[in-house]
């Protein structure tokens, strides 16, 4: 390459544009004089490295720029959009400012500012800001679809379908917007609309693996499981090594009973697809197929790759653990601890499982403590931390973590014992119509049953909105009637407002029960009873018992206990170790469970 920097530059420009983001950070870093000659050198350099995913190295490069060329506004507007990418809405908001101060008005500055107060969730700030750029620029496309996620954010569903229906006058085949729609009308239940925007947007020519998943989620919903298969599989030949594809493909064939559910992603194993070997380990050891995913982690494990074994040692030590093999799986915890020196909790949580497992419950103990301190919101690490308190003795501070004379709710929905019985009727019959599934989901504690698919309290259902306004009357009842109590993982986050994490329902058949487990992304969790079968009567049968681990090598009985009633909420804290004794009549057991998190 020439030194002449008339000449480099322009050189540098076409590779950029080309998206020879390689040839570009390969020449910038054989000569640092040149980020000093323009101010487009560290624009074009950043841009590289944050397009090859090296973010820190493309944040310092804009910074530097920025210091040497402080009247430019591209620089600040590239780092502003490094920072939104980062998840750092509010400095991005800062560094937009700062180049619409130099260049006032200018429209792609207005434009990308909106979509990180969006990201900001500073609503009404990003709404103004749209509408002034729509009025400015009603034909800029781009500008509509952003203002239209905007409005599926602030609950306008209404006014996002006709802001994405106006691109689609002007465009019929706008792929993004015909997603966008088609994800709108799949959230709002219009699933044949749904898979005909889908549908749409593929013969338009989209080349994004979400239309596919997206397309073949809503067949499945819609009970087109062959279908969905199919559209999985093309988007699977499309995106051969589409971790999401793949993943949902393999546990759609799953819940369908299929006899090798993991067959197309096993076909493209290889070690040079670390991201898919990852991926068949993940859902082999969460359908308790140990054996099968060990070799793949021997093997990534040999590749010594940072990266690659920084995900695959916390797995491998787990299936170890899971074996039995428990003086194995500690050692994998320190052989690999340098490793993760930097992001130590995997490695922790399996040290202390380990520790539990062998009864070196003092060790186990700090390991947990550590977690906590860590990720106090992180719910698990709170329920194995109450598990080492409880091994070792310790009642009084495994008391004050598992109340459950306090934390524990049960009611009815309703009072009135004849409004909980229709109620439960119509609710029965409608939930049976989204129990289409032959097997558990992976992963979960289920077994023996079915359970929905996506969020079920987004069912426009007026059945389904009746009851999750209920639920919402009793948590606030419940939550008020709490006293906050500092680093306490439940008592110091009360409040008054919250939002579902997640909801679903699941419906047990004979033999089903759920394993004891706990929900680390939650606050609250709940459980709903639809449907109760009679044998929950006697013996213990179908009930909700607390405090019984499912750890290796650890027996404890429950300490707490709950039974079922039909049309009866109940509520605990989601650290709680919970689970259901099995069900052995025919008749199905049905409830409604969901996650609570405070805002």
């Amino acid at each position: 390459m020439s030194a002449n920097p008339s000449i480099i530059i322009p050189q540098l420009i076409q590779a950029y544009q080309a998206k020879r983001y390689d040839f570009v950070v390969n020449s910038l870093d054989q000569n640092v004089a040149l980020q000093k000659v323009d101010a487009v050198i560290p624009q074009i350099y950043g841009g590289a490295l944050r397009k090859l995913g090296d973010f820190k190295k493309a944040k310092s490069v804009f910074e530097k720029g920025i210091k040497r060329f402080p009247g430019h506004p591209d620089l600040l507007n590239s780092l502003a959009n490094l920072m939104v990418e980062l998840n750092e809405p509010r400095q991005a908001v800062m560094y937009f400012k700062k180049a619409l101060a130099i260049r006032p008005k200018y429209f792609d500055y207005e434009y990308n500012m909106a979509r990180a107060l969006v990201t900001a969730k500073r609503f009404d700030d990003a709404k103004s800001l749209f509408n002034s750029l729509l009025l400015a620029a009603p034909s800029h496309l781009n500008t509509r679809i952003a203002y239209a996620g905007l409005c599926v954010e602030i609950n306008d569903i209404e006014e996002a379908a006709r802001q994405l229906l106006k691109v689609l006058s002007d465009q019929p085949s706008h792929v993004i917007a015909l997603n966008n729609l088609g994800n709108i009308k799949r959230t709002t239940g219009q699933l044949d609309e749904a898979i005909s925007l889908y549908q749409r947007a593929l013969q338009a020519g989209a080349t994004a693996p979400d239309i596919y998943q997206n397309l073949a989620a809503c067949l499945a919903l819609n009970n087109a499981s062959n279908d969905a298969i199919e559209v999985y599989k093309q988007g699977v030949e499309a995106f051969p090594q589409h971790r999401g594809l793949h993943h949902d493909l393999a546990h759609y064939l799953w819940t369908q009973n299929d006899d090798d559910p993991f067959r197309y992603l096993r076909e493209r194993l290889d070690v040079t697809s670390p991201d898919l070997i990852l991926l068949y380990c993940d859902l082999s050891i969460n359908i308790d197929e140990f054996d099968d995913a060990l070799p793949w982690l021997k093997t990534l494990l040999d590749t010594e790759q940072r990266d690659i074994v920084k995900v695959a040692a916390p797995y491998y030590s787990r299936v170890l653990r899971e074996r039995g093999e428990y003086e194995q799986a500690l050692e994998i915890c320190s052989k690999y601890a340098q490793v993760m020196k930097k992001e130590p909790l995997p490695l922790l949580i399996e040290q202390g499982y380990a520790l539990l497992s062998l009864n070196r419950v003092a060790q186990a103990k700090q390991c947990f403590m550590t977690c906590c301190k860590l990720a106090p919101d992180n719910q698990g690490f709170w329920t194995l931390y109450s598990t080492a308190l409880r091994l070792e003795g310790n009642y009084p501070d495994y008391a004050a973590l598992c109340n459950y004379d306090a934390f524990v709710y049960a009611d009815a929905l309703y009072a009135d014992k004849d409004v909980n019985a229709a109620f439960n009727r119509q609710l029965q019959q409608y939930l049976l119509t989204l129990h289409n599934n032959e097997q558990h989901p992976i992963g979960q504690s289920l077994r023996h049953g079915s359970q929905t698919f996506e969020d079920l309290f987004d069912d426009p259902a007026p059945v389904i909105q009746t009851m999750k306004e209920r639920i919402i009357e009793s948590v606030s009842t419940f939550v008020a009637s709490q006293i906050a109590m500092k680093k306490h993982p439940f008592l110091s986050r009360l409040s008054t407002q919250f939002a579902f994490k997640g909801s679903w329902s699941v419906k047990l058949r004979k033999t089903g029960f759920h394993k004891s487990h706990y929900h680390s992304a939650g606050w609250l969790s709940g459980v709903y009873y639809v449907d109760v079968p009679d044998e929950v009567e006697k013996g213990g049968n179908g009930w909700l018992v607390f405090g019984r681990p499912d750890l290796g090598n650890i027996s404890l009985c429950e300490d707490y206990a709950i039974k079922p009633v039909a049309g009866n909420l109940v509520l605990f804290p989601s650290y709680l170790w919970h689970g259901t004794n099995p069900i052995n009549s025919a008749q199905h057991r049905m409830t409604v469970a969901f996650d609570i998190v405070p805002q």
